[in-house]
């Protein structure tokens, strides 16, 4: 409901007209004059508008007469006061009697285009009847929930509650807010939400008497009054109504709890241990409204007791140092159920000797993992013992046996190798995938275990809060050992594949060129020039013998050395006459 500003989507009704405050239409009051600047402020108790501005004397009156004339279009519950300052001179009036009028026309000359500083204040004072309010200006009643201290605005709240009050408020489109501060659009005729009974407060209240106490909180106000069933959609109204919430909250469950005017308190919560605390911000504490208000009402509700808040003290001041500290650990309130199913069963001291159980069986998990992890080490294990063998028969006995390195790299020894580094790939891979399947089927017969074993003892959510961390971080580490391995394994059965693959292209190389070279030299010893060796066989003194060109001789024995084809003898002596 603003009387300038276009109110947001989510809260503005299509049929309200902007600028209009419970059929006060203020922007045809002030025709041709901008209130953008207008101060709004709204209170439980009263709505202001003041605007201040320059204008001529005459039309300042015509604006300060319609304002007398707004009293018809408030709720009946409702009554207004208008005043006028023209330099420095004001008059006020609350009715449009000939009285209240000629009090503002006396600030005024009759027909005057003078131009004079003149100031507005409209105060609207609103009373709860039939536990309805006005509220005029949902942004500007916003601003004042949230910056005005909270322990002056509750027990504004306190001091108009009957039971409950409907906030009609102009704008809205639908209902919002909680049982007992319910905001409705204005005229809305709908249902509306069920109010607490009178019952409900009493037994509360009085529960809360035996248990705790508080100086500085209203006495009327308990935690239900604040908790937000149906947010509104503005931020800083549902922000009011987490910071309530976690106040009342906290005073409830603490043994005593006080609250300061700079929005900080003090609290004590006696439990297995002892909680102090001072000078808490509120606004720290309203981040764990949701978990406070719902172990609150817990305690409190139908069938609360002393014992219930007693019990509710014990774990939360085991599973926190402090207040603000729960935000975001629903399961506190899931101990406190377990806690409390074991307390009606009358034996205390069966939670911890659950609990140990139940670490017992995830220790045992854990060590399950750590074994499955110890089993795919092996297969990783026996497939490199079985590559290493056969690198060390093919390599280091064919090397003993000074085989030819050719043959070492020969392609079927590649083959080989190719076939059984796929094999071995192909055996770790469905190794991986039994051990995961394992580890999952023993992961759920756990749980399922567990929660067959002590779900008469436990919730299933504590449980599951007790055994899923353990179980995601088992899974965890046998998946990254899994990962670890798999990798270990492509880089050796790699490097080996590529190692043979080279080896087989280099030696292949090699021993092609060398056979090239030893052709190449055998083809040029036998085309050598018969004068060659003619003048070679004559420098050296010897007759050579032309190469025979027949068939060697079938005699087994042993050619003389002279007999041998080709080679050089010495000639025969010429005897002398």
């Amino acid at each position: 409901m603003s009387l300038s500003f276009a109110l947001p989507k989510q809260l503005t009704d299509s049929s309200s007209g902007i600028g209009r405050d419970m059929g006060v239409d203020f922007h045809s009051i002030f025709e041709a004059v901008d209130i953008d600047t207008a101060t709004r402020v709204e209170r439980l108790d009263e709505f202001e508008l003041f605007v201040e501005i320059e204008l001529t004397q005459d039309h300042a009156r015509a604006i300060a007469l319609a304002l007398l004339r707004i009293g018809p279009l408030l709720p009946a519950r409702d009554r207004f006061e208008v005043t006028i300052s023209v330099d420095g001179e004001a008059a006020s009036a609350s009715d449009d009697g000939e009285g209240s009028r000629a009090k503002i026309n006396a600030l005024f000359e009759l027909a005057s285009i003078v131009r004079a500083e003149v100031a507005f204040r409209v105060i609207i004072r609103k009373l709860v009847r039939d536990n309805f309010l006005s509220v005029y200006d949902l942004e500007a009643f916003g601003h004042y929930l949230i910056n005005e201290p909270i322990k002056q605005v509750l027990e504004a709240i306190s001091a108009r509650l009957d039971g409950h009050i409907n906030l009609e408020c102009n704008g809205l489109s639908k209902p919002g807010g909680s049982a007992s501060l319910q905001f409705v659009p204005e005229g809305y005729s709908g249902p509306m939400m069920a109010a607490l009974s009178s019952a409900t407060r009493e037994r509360t209240i009085a529960l809360f008497k035996e248990t705790s106490f508080s100086t500085t909180l209203p006495a009327t106000l308990i935690p239900l009054d604040f908790q937000l069933d149906f947010p509104l959609g503005r931020p800083i109204i549902d922000e009011f109504f987490r910071r309530a919430s976690a106040v009342l909250s906290a005073a409830y469950l603490c043994n005593n709890l006080e609250l300061d005017l700079n929005n900080n308190l003090t609290y004590r919560l006696a439990g297995y241990k002892v909680l102090e605390e001072k000078q808490v911000s509120v606004v720290a504490l309203a981040n764990a409204h949701e978990v406070l208000s719902k172990i609150a009402n817990w305690a409190y509700d139908a069938g609360g007791s002393t014992d219930k808040v007693g019990l509710a003290r014990n774990v939360l001041s085991l599973h926190a140092s402090s207040l603000p500290e729960l935000v975001g650990q629903p399961h506190v309130l899931n101990a406190i159920l377990s806690n409390y199913q074991i307390y009606l069963k009358d034996n205390v001291s069966a939670y911890l000797d659950v609990r140990n159980r139940m670490a017992e069986l995830l220790l045992e998990s854990i060590a399950k993992t750590h074994a499955l992890v110890e089993s795919l080490l092996d297969s990783v294990r026996n497939g490199m013992l079985v590559v290493f063998t056969f690198v060390l028969t093919v390599v280091v006995v064919n090397g003993l046996k000074d085989t030819n390195v050719q043959v070492i790299f020969s392609g079927q020894y590649l083959w080989i190798v190719i076939v059984i580094a796929l094999l071995c790939t192909i055996w770790i891979h469905h190794a991986c995938k039994d051990v995961v399947a394992r580890f999952d089927s023993a992961t759920q017969i756990t749980r399922q275990l567990l929660q067959d074993s002590y779900r008469n003892v436990l919730i299933e959510d504590e449980i599951n809060q007790h055994t899923n961390a353990t179980f995601l971080s088992n899974g965890n580490h046998l998946k990254d050992q899994i990962k670890k391995y798999q990798r270990l394994w492509y880089q050796v059965s790699a490097i080996l594949v590529l190692a043979f693959a080279i080896g087989h292209i280099v030696s292949h190389q090699y021993f092609s060129r060398v056979d090239s070279n030893v052709d190449a030299s055998s083809a040029t010893s036998t085309q050598r020039p018969a004068s060659s060796e003619k003048i070679l066989g004559e420098s050296a003194g010897v007759e050579l013998l032309p190469a025979a060109t027949t068939t060697p001789p079938k005699s087994s024995q042993t050619t003389p050395l002279h007999d041998v084809p080709g080679t050089l003898q010495k000639a025969p002596s010429i005897p002398s006459h």
